[in-house]
């Protein structure tokens, strides 16, 4: 079988679409909303567009108001992402011969949707840490006010920052060490009532209940930077910021303001070929790929407070 003619595996897509890595968030920063061709269409928003409401009184002959398009229609396209592994006929003999078999397709899917989940969350932490897709909307934060200071009020920051924002913020993504200083910060401490503010430590839910919102999301995953063949140099995916987002779950490409969304024409899906030019008796192919695009759909909608922590 040639690789034109890959075939589809339903319980192998099954596995890669319940597969969860617990240090990843992405995938619950931004909503997924399907799209149906590759090229599509879809709003964006900028301020002009959020409180455009027309009259609604009418008179017993008159007509009513028509409602206009909010936003700016524009176009994008998918990005197509795929990985595959090997498995020789030769380790699968291997395996037969093993007291302890192992599944091998479901390992390789495992390790292909664990790397295709930490590509989303290089992609994702790259556009949300860049003060580039907020407009105007992010602080670089001075030297005086990084938040694992013990004199600076992080709660305050942290307030007046979401009140740039159109809607006020619903979820807070930042990284391990950040929310790690967020939460030791002594303002933030004293304001969720923890005694002995210099040693105490705010929860995740008390953190959530002062910042009103619905989740505050700490990526952790790491990936090696390093060039091959080199020594492995691990580096966090997400920057030491703190982004305040809106995020509608109900938007879509047509309707709904939010920040933004993860466009998906097809999730995660995964199929085998036969390659009987690999190794000496040939390999079973596990391949996985997945198509979709991350859209920034109203930047108003988001801030970004820059490099939040001391050196």
């Amino acid at each position: 079988m040639s690789e034109k003619r890959i075939q589809l595996n339903p319980e192998l897509t099954a596995i890669s679409q319940t597969y969860r890595n617990e240090t990843c968030i992405a995938d619950e920063v931004l909503p997924k909303v399907p799209v149906n061709t590759e090229s599509f269409s879809y709003i964006k928003f900028d301020k002009r567009d959020f409180l455009s409401v027309p009259e609604t009184l009418i008179g017993e002959k008159g007509r009513s108001n028509e409602v206009e398009q909010r936003g700016k229609e524009d176009t994008a396209k998918v990005e197509n992402h795929s990985l595959k592994e090997f498995i020789s006929v030769a380790e699968q003999e291997e395996n037969e011969q093993s007291r302890a078999k192992i599944d091998l397709k479901e390992r390789a899917t495992n390790q292909l949707t664990d790397l295709m989940l930490l590509r989303k969350e290089i992609t994702l932490a790259k556009i949300l840490n860049n003060k580039q897709t907020y407009g105007t909307n992010f602080k670089e934060l001075e030297e005086s006010e990084k938040i694992n200071k013990d004199d600076v009020n992080a709660l305050k920051i942290i307030k007046e920052a979401s009140l740039n924002m159109f809607y006020k913020p619903n979820k807070i993504v930042t990284s391990r060490r950040a929310f790690s200083a967020l939460s030791m910060n002594p303002y933030i401490v004293d304001a969720v009532g923890v005694s002995g503010k210099k040693a105490g430590v705010a929860t995740k839910e008390q953190l959530k209940n002062l910042f009103e919102v619905d989740d505050i999301l700490v990526g952790e995953s790491l990936h090696n930077i390093a060039k091959k063949g080199n020594p492995a140099d691990l580096q966090a995916c997400w920057s030491d910021d703190i982004v305040l987002l809106y995020v509608n779950k109900n938007a879509n490409t047509k309707f709904g303001t939010s920040f933004g969304y993860h466009a998906m024409l097809e999730d995660i899906t995964v199929g085998e070929y036969f390659d009987e030019d690999r190794g000496v008796k040939g390999a079973n192919v596990i391949k996985a790929y997945y198509r979709a695009l991350y859209l920034i759909t109203a930047p108003d909608c988001g801030f970004l407070l820059k490099d939040v922590l001391k050196n």
